[in-house]
Parts: C-alpha cells; structure tokens; sequence
C-alpha cells in the first residue's frame, strides 16, 4: 500500500479522500502524502508484581474508535488465554490511564498483551510484558521409607495447604488427609 503519491497534478477534484493531503514542503514539487492515524497511541504498557497479584498498567496518548483491550495471558509466550476486557474512551485527545489485576498468576513466568479493539472490529496488539513468580519450594520429607506401620511426614517452612496421600505399591490409595497452616 502507497503512503506517498508524488508527480504532476493540475486538478484535485473534488476533493482528497479522508487522510490524504497535499504536501509543498520541496520548492518547486507538489505531493500528495497519506497520514496514517493509528487507532490508539500507547504511550506505555507495564506488568507489576504486587504481592501475590500481577498489576497491568498501560497509558493512551489519544484514541480514536476505540471500543476497548482484552487482556491476554500467556505461560509460554505462544498459547494466550483471555483474562478480561477494559473499556476504552472511544474518541479522545486527552491521556488516559488503564489497570487490570491478575489475580492469580501462574509460577514461572507470566507474559501478557493487551489486543486493542475498535468499534468497527479492528484489532491491533501491543507489545508483550513478562513477570516471573517462584515456584514454591516445599521440602517434603518422609520417614522411614519404606514406611511398615508407621511414617512421619515433615513439612518445614509449610505456610499453605495440602492434600497428603499414602499409595500403596500396586496404586491404591491407603490413606488420604488435608493438611492445613
């Protein structure tokens, strides 16, 4: 597609279409030039670890036909899933400022987009976010093992829940409780 058209012209009529315009800025060369106005101008996107939550921000410059931004989730940076919609301002020239909460993100790391939607079904995605969340690491020990009669299980620094089950060889399930804080 042409962003520029330059050469002879004597006649514009009757006028030039919506987003087109004459350009005389090179002495003796008339141009027509095609001002390509995007939907959204983002000025930024960001994602946040807060606590056990991920905080999305992002900022529009302006906006035009703007329905809105899904935002989407993503563990592997290939697969997304869609984890909400925030609406948008539609037609504006004033910044505006946008969050959502994630709030249960997945251990490892936790990309994110944001797929801006307009009014009449365009789309267009904004660049992808990261945050990483550790693995909790639970030292299980149990003792003896094999276990006869008995067995002792040892959870240091446990602060969550769990469901604990004793398995005997052949799969069956012997024993099952939750453990709770």
């Amino acid at each position: 597609e042409a962003t520029t058209v330059s050469g002879s012209f004597s006649v514009i009529s009757p006028s030039l279409p919506t987003g087109w315009a004459v350009d005389y800025s090179v002495p003796g060369e008339v141009a027509l030039q095609f001002n390509v106005s995007l939907p959204v101008e983002l000025v930024y996107f960001s994602a946040t670890k807060k606590e056990d939550e991920v905080e999305l921000t992002w900022q529009t410059a302006s906006e035009t036909n703007n329905e809105g931004f899904e935002v989407e989730h993503s563990t592997d940076g290939r697969d997304w899933d869609y984890l909400g919609f925030v609406d948008g301002h539609g037609n504006s020239t004033e910044a505006h400022d946008y969050s959502f909460q994630h709030q249960s993100p997945s251990s490892g790391i936790n990309y994110y987009r944001l797929r801006q939607v307009d009014f009449d079904g365009q789309w267009e995605y904004s660049k992808v976010c990261s945050v990483e969340f550790d693995s909790p690491s639970v030292q299980i020990k149990v003792f003896p093992n094999p276990a006869v009669h008995y067995a002792t299980l040892s959870l240091p620094n446990f602060s969550s829940e769990a469901l604990v089950q004793v398995i005997a060889p052949d799969g069956r399930i012997m024993k099952q409780m939750n453990i709770r804080e």
